[in-house]
């Protein structure tokens, strides 16, 4: 056998070894591919802080910060499936406060811990199939009572002021888990898994975070 033979083998062992391992990633990490009839079209993530006035109360001027961040997420159903039902489960989060989590313009709330939670969804479908939901992780009275410090005659009211009250990110950020679960009526259960850390450094250094993820990170599958 020469060795022209010999490196055509060889070149075609190793292709086939090539296309072998992509079946197997392809097979096997199918949180890869966008399973089902629905797809994510955008994801916005919105994070500001929230003041609250509490000079009255405390006869000195002082606040409560409180840290708000809201995922508005635009799901595609192109074929105008029919859906049973909507509803996160699995949620938690890691953070040293409590977190309250609500569907905006809804009253139900809960308040996260590490220990798994489940909400059902209020929803519309819109005429073109898109479902838009907007979801609230509120980091509450992440300080309470502060004193504006004595001399000071204004105070920012955006994130930065969590800088002025001695507070760093790691003081206020925390992980964000849930699976969003969209039930068909003939029973598929189309699952969301969402992972995020709230909220970025953007929000103490210009006052608000607002940002576009990549939709490619949100991913369907279906059981």
């Amino acid at each position: 056998m020469d060795k022209r033979n010999i490196f055509y083998i060889l070149l075609t062992i190793i292709l086939s070894i090539l296309a072998f391992v992509l079946t197997l990633k392809l097979v096997f990490r199918t949180e890869k591919i966008n399973e089902g009839k629905f797809r994510v079209a955008d994801v916005i993530v919105t994070s500001t802080a929230e003041l609250t006035d509490k000079t009255a109360e405390n006869d000195v001027w002082s606040l409560n910060l409180s840290q708000r961040n809201i995922l508005s997420m635009l799901i595609e159903n192109g074929n105008k499936t029919k859906i049973r039902k909507i509803y996160i489960s699995d949620l938690k989060v890691k953070s040293k406060n409590p977190i309250t989590f609500y569907m905006l313009d809804n009253e139900e709330k809960l308040t996260l811990t590490n220990v798994p939670q489940k909400l059902d969804v209020e929803y519309e479908i819109e005429e073109n199939g898109q479902i838009k939901l907007e979801i609230v992780a509120l980091n509450e009275n992440v300080l309470r009572n502060w004193e504006v410090p004595e001399g000071t005659n204004e105070i920012i009211c955006d994130g930065r002021i969590f800088n002025m009250a001695g507070l760093s990110l790691k003081d206020i950020q925390f992980d964000l888990t849930f699976k969003l679960n969209i039930v068909e009526e003939i029973g598929k259960n189309n699952v969301l898994k969402v992972k995020l850390t709230l909220p970025s450094e953007e929000l103490l250094i210009n006052g608000a975070d607002i940002r576009r993820l990549d939709k490619t990170q949100f991913k369907f599958k279906v059981n």
